[in-house]
C-alpha cells in the first residue's frame, strides 16, 4: 500500500494521538490507586470476569476475620486463625459452572503474603457446591488458614482454577505500607 505524501503526516499524527491517549488511559498502578478517580472494589462490591469457557459475577459478602473452627478439626492451631469469605458466584454463562473456586482464590495480607484455602472450612463451602446451572447463582464460604496477627489487604478470584490471567481483587483494608 502507498500513501501520499499528503496522507503520511495525516497517518502520523493520528498514530501519535492513539499512542498517546492509550497511554493517558492505562497509567500506572500507583496512579491508578493514589487517584480519586480509582475506587477499589471492596466488600458488598461485585465484579465479573472472564475466561476461556467461563462468564461469572463474584459478589464477596462478608469476611469473618476470626471464623469459627471448622468441623473436623479438634482444636486451634497455636499462632494461626482461620478467616472465612462469604462470595455469591453468579453463572452468566450459557454453560453450568463447573470448577472449585478455591483453587483460584487468595487470601493476600498487608505484607504481600498469599494464602490459599484451607479444608474443612466454614459451610457451605463452595469447593462442595454442585455446578451452577447457567443464569443462577451459589452463596457460600472459602476458608482460610493465616497468622493471628496477619493483617488482611485483599482478597482476589481468578477462574479455571486461578488458571487464566484475569482476576478479580477486593480491598479488605488498606495496607500499612
Amino acid at each position: 500500500m502507498r500513501c501520499s505524501r499528503g496522507a503520511l503526516p495525516l497517518l502520523a499524527g493520528v498514530v501519535a494521538l492513539l499512542l498517546v491517549s492509550v497511554a493517558a488511559s492505562i497509567g500506572s498502578p500507583e496512579e491508578a490507586v493514589g487517584s480519586p478517580m480509582y475506587a477499589w472494589p471492596t466488600v458488598g462490591d461485585s465484579l465479573t470476569i472472564k475466561s476461556y469457557d467461563e462468564y461469572v459475577r463474584i459478589t464477596v459478602l462478608r469476611v469473618q476475620t476470626s471464623a469459627a473452627i471448622p468441623a473436623g478439626v479438634d482444636a486451634a492451631i497455636p499462632g494461626l486463625r482461620f478467616v472465612a469469605v462469604q462470595l455469591r458466584i453468579a453463572n452468566l454463562s450459557r454453560e453450568r459452572y463447573n470448577d472449585a473456586p478455591g483453587n483460584g482464590a487468595i487470601l493476600i495480607t498487608d505484607t504481600n503474603r498469599a494464602y490459599r484455602t484451607t479444608l474443612p472450612g466454614e459451610e457451605p463451602n463452595l469447593d462442595e457446591l454442585p455446578a451452577i446451572p447457567p443464569g443462577s447463582f451459589h452463596t457460600g464460604w472459602l476458608t482460610f488458614l493465616i497468622p493471628e496477627r496477619a493483617q488482611l489487604w485483599k482478597f482476589r478470584f481468578t477462574l479455571d482454577s486461578g488458571y487464566v490471567l484475569q482476576h478479580a481483587d477486593w480491598l479488605l483494608t488498606p495496607p500499612t505500607r
